[in-house]
């Protein structure tokens, strides 16, 4: 037996076993119709909506903080008080220069 075999039933029986709980699971409609009879309300945020909220929040902040330096470096270029490090300048071009050489190689 190929290894690729062991994976391809694998995949079946788990499809298969997604299929039978998903068919024994009750209907979205079903299951309003079951909380309304209750008179309960009922909310669920799926995981991927969670991730989603975070990734959006992280974004949002990083935006903010992002603007923020942006401001600050245009009011020292504008007031001709805004200094480059050498050492800085240096370090990204070996870097940058380093980089190159290995994507060109």
């Amino acid at each position: 037996m190929k290894i690729s075999d062991i994976f391809k039933s694998r995949n079946v029986d788990q499809s298969a076993q997604s299929l039978k709980s998903r068919e024994n699971a009750p209907r979205p409609e079903e299951q309003v119709e079951q909380a309304s009879r209750s008179g309960q309300d009922s909310v669920s945020i799926s995981p991927l909506a969670r991730q989603l909220a975070q990734v959006k929040r992280i974004v949002a902040e990083d935006d903010l903080a992002r603007s923020d330096r942006v401001a600050e470096l245009r009011e020292q270029v504008q007031a001709g008080t805004y200094e480059v490090s050498s050492l800085d300048v240096a370090k990204s071009v070996v870097s940058f220069a380093r980089d190159s050489e290995f994507e060109g190689a």
